[in-house]
């Protein structure tokens, strides 16, 4: 039989959707950030609030606002960031852990189909919030966002943990399609962001086109896994058991016609196995494979854990040295662009690269692992540029500083962290490589988790 395949790289395009969509609910509300805080703004009146966003503030205004108007917050919104990483992360964990350990028990197509169609609805449940006044019930909205944010990124963490399991299946390229695509999903949400801010009439209209441009992209995404779950060559590698049920019947019609029945019937034999070893599913040996690939598992786990430590927490708060003077790019653009497009864009081109440019190689390990470690450098540079508010004193006084650091900080999480994606399912055998790949986003989702919490000490310490 023949091996099919990869036409006009389709699959590979599906892949790169998929993993478009597996981080489209955690980019697009953190990038959502400034409409959040619209949505919990104090209008009272009353002396005791603590600061607040003007009530004719828009989407997209900032801490540094040219109106002149002391820009303060309430308690809600200096809660959201906290809350909303908690409410991320908690259960992307969870789910990451539980979908390793159940992706044997429940089939492929429940859930990716199932977590995929979830989301969508709650994209679209947050579309039509935008619609509706929540000035007066704002801590019930909080708790309302905060459920959806719980309820998407189980979705999230399932869909995600399926997908690179799927990937690791295939050749290796096919895992750097998921990650490139995770790369795309920041750099289009900040993206539809920054249209939101420069097109839009006001904070209502532009995040009802931010919020339906979700709803779109996950519909397209949901296509893409039905096409490609039918794909002969994405079947071939996956191994489904509907090949040997067709092989089988081919080779009964030529036993009934009497063609080389002996030699046949041995054919027949070899083809019937592997269908009975496709059926049962043994569960794999976890232990055994994580022995084989806990390095690559630590550099995962160590490069988001150092970007998630930093990025946003920290770096949404580095403002504009010329901040405050009446100038758009600094008042409005400068934290959009040079905090959430440029870090999704270098993350983007590091994850691209990783498909052609293989350093560290997969023989050298222990270079792999120095670079790693070398990021643990971040938090304290960007806590060292201008974060406000602060008490310490500003050391990178010069945007082109943070800029610099944004760019090396984007690059360097992309291109290891998919270095690592792809060299870690070929320590093991075929038969283990999706659940090798699981274990391995477990371990993107388990870094991301701890990085957030670690972003409230540095929080802290300035």
């Amino acid at each position: 039989m023949p091996t099919p395949v990869d036409r006009l790289n389709l699959v590979y395009f599906f892949f790169y959707i998929l993993g478009l969509g597996t981080l489209l609910p955690w980019n697009f509300f953190i990038t959502a950030n400034d409409y959040w805080m619209y949505k919990l703004q104090d209008n009272s009146n009353t002396t005791n609030s603590t600061p607040v966003i003007p009530e004719n503030s828009t989407f997209g205004s900032t801490a540094n606002s040219t109106s002149g108007n002391t820009v303060e917050y309430n308690s809600l919104q200096l809660l959201f960031q906290n809350a909303l990483a908690l409410c991320a992360m908690v259960p992307n964990v969870v789910f990451q852990f539980l979908n390793t350990m159940m992706q044997q028990r429940i089939s492929e197509k429940i859930r990716m189909v199932g977590s995929i169609f979830v989301m969508t609805i709650c994209f679209i449940i947050t579309v039509v919030f935008v619609k509706i006044d929540t000035s007066t019930w704002q801590q019930t909205f909080f708790g309302v966002t905060m459920f959806i944010v719980v309820i998407l990124n189980i979705c999230s963490a399932i869909c995600q943990s399926s997908t690179f399991g799927m990937a690791a299946s295939l050749p290796p390229r096919y895992t750097q399609a998921v990650m490139a695509g995770q790369g795309v999903g920041g750099v289009f949400a900040a993206t539809a962001m920054i249209a939101a801010l420069s097109f839009s009439s006001g904070p209502v209209s532009s995040a009802f086109a931010y919020f339906l441009t979700a709803v779109i992209v996950l519909s397209f995404t949901l296509l893409c896994f039905i096409i490609l779950a039918k794909n002969k060559f994405y079947q071939f590698h996956r191994g489904k058991p509907a090949k040997s049920r067709n092989a089988n019947r081919s080779q009964r019609k030529l036993i009934n016609n009497g063609d080389d029945k002996t030699e046949v019937m041995k054919e027949t034999d070899l083809w019937v196995q592997p269908e009975k070893d496709v059926i049962i599913k043994p569960v794999p040996p976890m232990l055994t494979i994580f022995k084989k690939i806990w390095k690559h598992c630590f550099c995962v786990f160590f490069t988001f854990f150092i970007t998630l430590a930093c990025f946003p927490a920290i770096t949404v708060n580095i403002k504009s040295m010329d901040s405050g003077n009446g100038n758009l790019w600094n008042d409005l653009y400068f934290t959009p662009v040079c905090c959430f497009l440029l870090f999704n864009l270098t993350d983007w081109i590091g994850r691209s690269l990783a498909g052609y440019v293989h350093i560290p190689s997969e023989k050298n390990v222990i270079a792999l692992v120095l670079a790693v470690l070398l990021r643990g450098a971040f938090p304290a540079l960007f806590a060292l540029c201008n974060v406000q508010p602060r008490s310490a004193p500003v050391i990178f006084n010069n945007d082109a500083y943070y800029i610099v650091f944004m760019v090396i900080f984007g690059i360097s999480n992309g291109h290891l962290s998919t270095l690592c994606m792809q060299y870690g399912p070929k320590l093991v055998t075929s038969e283990h490589a999706a659940t090798a790949g699981s274990m391995l986003a477990f371990s993107i989702c388990f870094g991301l988790a701890c990085g957030a919490g670690f972003s409230f000490v540095i929080k802290m310490l300035l």
